[in-house]
């Protein structure tokens, strides 16, 4: 073996290893808290009813969204620039300060808002949900960010510790207050979930400043391509969160009870190539086909055991919680299982076009895929026309037109006119 092949095979020994370990970190990330947060939900279903889960959810989701669309553009630019960054620590501080300032207002606007737009959602006027949301919306942006900065900057570890302590830390704190009898459900389950975050949030960030090289606060690193980065963000990742809300307006919060947990389930399927993808993304231009190839095997190896499992013994799952989950949910839970494969192959087209800072066909799979699942939710598989499942399919419908744009985009480019074509997304195409 010459001495070239001899590098170029470490050098792609080293961007596997580090696509590998970055998904280790997601992937254990993401374990502790769906573990945490199947007996957080699990003992909640148990101590409240059917209602107070799906107003509890619903505010929770909507609360997520507002850190999604504050953050999640910076979270991507990060993943993608700051490893090449000399001042790792100004950017990460400039950040998460910009961020969660932004989550902070938009927090405090839909504290005001949802009532009027969602009357179900009234509850989120009385001031301890109120507080919590505002939190929610600021702790979780920045701890986003500070998950993207930890793969980007190699501290993993901080990523671990930050989701598991805030899982377990939801968790026995939310049992806590079951415990006392305290028995407003939804003023428990939120300010548990503001308090652990804003702790876990604030330890990290400031866990990254201390590892960290650089002095002064700095953005510019971040703001290139922010305009479709943000549209790519926020399409890919907002509409999940959307829906259990979506749900609850359709047929009301007993039904939006047993959707939020079927979905919340169903998003163990749907975190797996976001967080192989997510890890990707630090990748350099020119070992993007072996990143690519890699990432493909180990997202099909990561699905088999999650998508048999919903595919095929979806109603015993969802028993667990209680038998008005299984009636309602296991068509749903079966339907979201399939949607895994099709969401996969947009997530890896959609990587790498971000690493190649083709960020306007990024946004644009993803605002598509966002738009037909919203529309085909609200129109023609709506709740209240074809029950829970309905809300599957318009989420299948959606992935696979995603899929059919990025075969159109790959034909359009292909080979024969000098550009890549279905070849390049396993990077087979120079």
């Amino acid at each position: 073996m010459s001495s070239e092949q001899s590098r170029h095979g470490e050098v792609v020994g080293t961007v596997q290893s580090r696509i590998l370990v970055g998904t280790m970190g997601l992937v254990a990330a993401q374990a502790l808290t769906s573990a945490a947060g199947y007996f957080y939900w699990l003992a909640a279903a148990h101590a409240y009813g059917a209602r107070e889960i799906g107003l509890s959810a619903s505010v929770t989701s909507l609360s997520i969204v507002i850190s999604l669309v504050c953050g999640q553009a910076f979270v991507a630019s990060a993943l993608v620039r700051l490893p090449r960054c000399a001042n790792q620590r100004g950017v990460i501080l400039g950040g998460s300060a910009l961020g969660g300032s932004a989550a902070a207002v938009l927090g405090m606007v839909a504290v005001t808002v949802i009532p009027v737009v969602i009357p179900p959602l009234a509850l989120v006027r009385h001031a301890v949900v109120a507080i919590a949301v505002v939190v929610i919306c600021t702790s979780q942006t920045v701890g986003a960010f500070c998950d993207g900065a930890a793969i980007a900057t190699g501290q993993v570890k901080v990523l671990v510790w930050r989701n598991g302590v805030f899982g377990v830390g939801k968790l026995a704190l939310t049992g806590l207050l079951i415990v006392v009898g305290e028995r407003n459900g939804p003023d428990v389950l939120l300010g548990a979930w503001a308090v652990t975050s804003a702790l876990t949030s604030g330890a990290a960030l400031w866990w990254l400043a201390r590892a960290t090289r650089g002095s002064r606060w700095e953005l510019h690193v971040l703001r290139g391509g922010l305009g479709p980065q943000t549209v790519a963000s926020v399409a890919g990742s907002v509409p999940p969160q959307l829906l259990p809300a979506l749900v609850v307006a359709q047929v009301g919060t007993t039904m939006g009870g047993y959707f939020s947990l079927t979905w919340l389930l169903g998003g163990l399927c749907f975190s797996i190539s976001p967080a192989v993808c997510q890890a990707m993304l630090p990748t350099d231009r020119k070992r993007l086909g072996s990143a690519t190839r890699f990432a493909v095997r180990l997202i099909a190896l990561s699905l088999l055991v999650p998508v048999l499992l919903f595919v095929f013994f979806a109603r015993p799952v969802l028993d667990v919680f209680g038998a008005g989950y299984g009636r309602y949910g296991a068509g749903l839970l079966l339907v979201l299982g399939l949607s895994a494969l099709p969401d996969a192959a947009t997530n890896i087209a959609v990587a790498r076009w971000r690493i190649e800072e083709r960020l306007r066909l990024a946004a644009l799979m993803n605002g598509v895929i966002a738009a037909v699942a919203l529309g085909l939710a609200t129109t023609v598989f709506a709740a209240g026309r074809s029950g829970l499942v309905g809300i599957g399919y318009a989420w299948l419908c959606g992935e696979l037109v995603g899929c059919g744009l990025w075969m159109l985009i790959a034909r359009s480019r292909s080979p024969a006119r000098g550009r890549v074509g279905f070849g390049g997304l396993f990077g087979r195409a120079p």
